[in-house]
């Protein structure tokens, strides 16, 4: 089971949609 590496995918997901976020709020 590759909890790991799911967990680390989410965390890379939501990492770039905040730098989308913030590039949208500048």
């Amino acid at each position: 089971m590759a909890l790991k590496q799911f967990q680390l995918f989410v965390l890379f997901q939501l990492h770039q949609c905040a730098q989308e976020r913030l590039s949208w709020v500048r």
